[in-house]
């Protein structure tokens, strides 16, 4: 890919202003039935596509919250919790932080270790397929059996997953980035990859009021 391993700002002019594509064949389409069979048995079914959104992120997961506009200058440390040479001593001095700088003029440092984010270039929009079918049988006067099915697709849906996960072996955990020549830092990959499945099925029994009689005096 042409911006693999490149930082970008918005403005510029190979790309969208927003950085990102977005979807232009949202169709969401629903469907349904209901048949009364003989028997005095209904059936009845439906399909349909929901749209969702880019939920669970929050602000602080956004493209917004890179340097050099959020956390320019921050300093992250990933420790083995064991080894006091994979961290700074409470004793020692954090590095100064760098002077603010034009961000049309902001490079990124493959040295650098606070969290950056990557999104994807195109912004889908999640959806769901849900279907179901239900029948229902007329037992007696007052009484009704019903069977239901239902099920649903996710698909596109946002996750987000460690993009410079170390490697095993000794050392501090960021010299062992697969992307340190790029990076050296914790990568927030976050893309439209994850699906989802649901089946269920449900049943009940139900008895409507009736009314037994009245006395006569």
């Amino acid at each position: 890919h042409p911006l693999y391993g490149k930082y970008v700002l918005a403005g510029d002019p190979n790309l969208p202003r927003a950085l990102q594509k977005t979807d232009r064949n949202n169709i969401a389409p629903r469907a349904g039935f209901a048949y009364k069979a003989p028997g005095n048995m209904v059936i009845r079914g439906g399909f349909g596509i929901f749209f969702a959104q880019d939920e669970g992120f929050g602000v602080s997961q956004r493209m917004t919250n890179n340097p050099p506009f959020v956390g320019f200058g921050g300093y992250s440390i990933a420790s083995d919790q064991l080894n006091v040479s994979s961290t700074i001593p409470l004793s020692g001095k954090l590095p100064a932080r760098p002077a603010p700088i034009d961000p049309a003029a902001y490079k990124l440092d493959p040295k650098a270790t606070a969290q950056i984010r990557s999104w994807s270039t195109r912004f889908t929009l999640p959806y769901v397929q849900q279907w179901n079918l239900n029948i229902q049988k007329e037992l007696t006067k007052n009484l009704v059996w019903e069977i239901g099915y239902v099920g649903n697709h996710g698909v596109k849906l946002y996750g987000a997953y460690e993009g410079n996960q170390p490697l095993p072996g000794p050392g501090a955990v960021n010299s062992r980035r697969p992307l340190q020549a790029i990076y050296s830092g914790s990568i927030l990959k976050v893309d439209p990859s994850v699906t989802s499945d649901y089946q269920g099925l449900s049943t009940r029994l139900e008895r409507r009021f009736a009314e037994i009689g009245r006395a006569h005096v």
